[in-house]
């Protein structure tokens, strides 16, 4: 039988991308990674991988009577390693695109608990979120703050907003708010 860290262990061996989320259901654990648009699945029985695209719409609908998402601490780890390892302005405005995203759907309204294993797994997982994201803000703005940057004005009409103050930042790197929910998307 195959439990969450040896799931999570084999399903990270299969990503060069760091994983997102691990998911749970009565047959198999799952991982999506936000970058290539795969899904690997581990058996919880046989322990045997299944490799396909992933299907986002597909998913949610069958997430929610099917799959929970599990806390898995290591993946948080993992996380910021691979920020470390593969420093570049790409990877921080990736990364940081996914962990807002993340974070800011943890903390939404329309989140609901039974997406969860567990109410004390919701609440770390937006508690790791969180810190992530602070942390490759941080790093963001330390980079804009050593740069003479002409603001646009959409940026300078809502400069108490730290989500807006990064803007130049993510546009240059490929990535802009959706404009309906204030979360990041590709350009």
């Amino acid at each position: 039988m195959v439990d969450l860290t040896q799931a999570y262990h084999i399903l990270k061996g299969l990503s060069t991308e760091p994983l997102e989320a691990i998911y749970e259901s009565e047959k198999e654990y799952t991982a999506q990674t936000g970058i290539d648009g795969r899904r690997f699945s581990v058996d919880k029985g046989s322990g045997e991988v299944k490799y396909e695209p992933f299907d986002w719409i597909g998913f949610w609908i069958e997430k929610i009577d099917k799959w929970k998402e599990m806390y898995c601490p290591e993946l948080f780890d993992d996380y910021m390693e691979y920020y470390k390892s593969n420093k570049s302005e790409q990877v921080l405005a990736r990364l940081y695109k996914e962990a807002y995203n993340n974070s800011f759907y943890c903390d939404s309204n329309g989140q609901s608990i039974s997406y969860y294993n567990s109410s004390e797994d919701l609440c770390k997982i937006k508690e790791n979120w969180k810190k992530i994201e602070q942390t490759l803000y941080k790093d963001i703005r330390e980079i804009l703050d050593d740069e003479d940057i002409k603001y646009p004005q959409c940026v300078v009409d809502k400069w108490d907003d730290p989500f807006y103050r990064i803007k130049p930042f993510m546009v240059r790197n490929g990535y802009t708010d959706n404009g309906s929910n204030k979360t990041w998307v590709e350009l």
